[in-house]
């Protein structure tokens, strides 16, 4: 994950993916299948609060400073 720059991001940093990932072994598709049916997340358990997403960031190496200039970024835009 990265540091966001979506304008409907109300409170908080926005969280993008990055490009950077991570290689995984391929799963079939019927065990993936048979997984995902036993506890699809809602909508509600997918959205992550500011105090979530600015700890996720953190971890990710970025600080206030950053924060800031997104923030900064994403006002302009709206204008």
């Amino acid at each position: 994950v990265t540091l966001g720059d979506h304008p409907c991001c109300s409170y908080g940093p926005p969280i993008t993916l990055d490009w950077d990932y991570h290689q995984h072994d391929p799963v079939c598709i019927n065990e993936f299948e048979f997984h995902q049916s036993k506890g699809r997340r809602t909508r509600r358990e997918m959205m992550m609060n500011y105090y979530k997403r600015k700890n996720i960031l953190s971890l990710a190496g970025f600080d206030e400073k950053d924060f800031k200039a997104s923030k900064r970024g994403i006002t302009r835009s709206k204008f």
